[in-house]
């Protein structure tokens, strides 16, 4: 069966799709049955895309590729780009008040 055979509903949603990536969901901007991992080249069915990056709008086979592509952008060699959201040192804990000059348990220094 070739696409010219499917019927004008099937044969939009036949080839690759172009997506619009968002930070939890993606939007159709041209329709179709899947989109191309861009670590793997491997087709990704619509139904199973569950890995993408809404900053690069690229699509991932699965959590490994999109991993391996996050340390090519943030930690390869010569990366262009930082981490969106840097480590800063700070406290572990939250600060105590002083106790100085207070009482404990109701007794005095």
């Amino acid at each position: 069966m070739t696409d010219t055979d499917l019927p004008s509903f099937d044969r939009d949603f036949a080839g690759e799709a172009t997506l619009e990536f968002g930070d939890a969901d993606f939007m159709i901007l041209k329709p179709g049955a899947y989109v191309k991992c861009a670590v793997t080249g491997e087709k990704i069915t619509l139904n199973n895309l569950r890995y993408w990056s809404a900053e690069l709008q690229e699509a991932y086979l699965d959590a490994n590729a999109a991993t391996q592509r996050w340390r090519e952008v943030y930690q390869g060699p010569g990366a262009a780009k930082q981490h969106p959201r840097p480590c800063r040192p700070g406290p572990l804990l939250p600060r105590r008040r002083s106790s100085r000059g207070r009482s404990r348990r109701g007794r005095s220094r």
